[in-house]
């Protein structure tokens, strides 16, 4: 069906939104405040979701969607880790091949593609692996750093799995889908935040209503990107879908160029070409 790739294009956009205000909020008000607060807001929305339609807790959801959660905060805190420490022109990259995941896991399950759905989808990952390249990292200089790939494909396989676990749990409920991965997830961030911040503290910038406002923004993006993936999922194959939702850099990369005024050289346009064509190979 057609929806299903929509709706997973609709998460790729929630996804990259949220990816480029959260990375602009972190820049003033820190990186630890802005995760626990906008995952905070994220949470109750779902609460409130439930609440509001979810009806009965499903038998046998529950262990698949806190690991959706669990494999989410992984990945989370990898990518953040290696960009950290490591080379980001080696991390984001290898991040990207997140798709790999759910390909696989759905070709061994029989749901294969025609070819030209396949040719596509291996140019969307292609296409996400040269645009997440950072310019001027020199990593190719610097020959390759094993701890820089391995946190990166640790995040990369932690964002597949999310993408895989999430689909078999949203197929029994999409609110206690997302609500059970959110709790997971914020119970492992909250944990961190609580062990980085006495490691190192972050400068203690006072809140005004304004921040407060788009940190609460923040969350529902959030929530519309992991909403509308968990819905692409009920409607479309795996191996479509998540593919597709997993094109958010490319929508961050966009942010950063034409709201953030960044630089974004050639390769990584070419990264981004290739990806939209691939894009386009699997929804025509």
């Amino acid at each position: 069906m057609v929806l299903g790739p929509v709706l997973a294009l609709v998460s790729s956009l929630g996804w990259g939104t949220s990816d480029y205000l959260g990375g602009r909020l972190s820049a003033r008000l820190g990186a630890l405040r802005v995760l626990l607060v906008s995952q905070a807001a994220a949470t109750t929305v779902l609460l409130l979701v439930v609440v509001a339609v979810g009806g009965a807790l499903p038998r046998g959801i529950v262990g698949t969607g806190l690991l959706a959660g669990v494999a989410e905060a992984i990945a989370i805190a990898s990518l953040y880790r290696g960009l950290a420490v490591g080379q980001a022109g080696l991390v984001a990259p290898a991040s990207a091949v997140s798709p790999v995941v759910p390909l696989a896991v759905g070709l061994v399950a029989g749901s294969v593609p025609g070819p030209w759905r396949v040719v596509g989808l291996l140019l969307v990952v292609g296409g996400l692996v040269l645009a997440s390249r950072e310019p001027g990292t020199g990593g190719a200089r610097r020959g390759l750093d094993a701890t820089s790939l391995g946190y990166g494909l640790v995040a990369g396989v932690g964002f597949g799995a999310y993408f895989v676990l999430m689909a078999e749990a949203s197929a029994a409920s999409v609110p206690w889908a997302l609500l059970l991965a959110r709790l997971a997830a914020i119970t492992l961030i909250g944990l961190g935040v609580v062990v980085a911040s006495r490691v190192a503290s972050e400068p203690a910038v006072p809140l005004v209503r304004r921040d407060v406002a788009r940190l609460l923004a923040l969350g529902l993006v959030v929530v519309v990107g992991d909403g509308a993936y968990a819905l692409s999922s009920t409607y479309g194959a795996l191996v479509l879908v998540a593919v597709l939702a997993a094109t958010h850099p490319v929508v961050t990369i966009l942010w950063a160029r034409f709201a953030g005024g960044e630089r974004v050289d050639g390769l990584r346009w070419a990264g981004i070409g290739v990806t939209v064509a691939g894009v386009v190979a699997v929804t025509v």
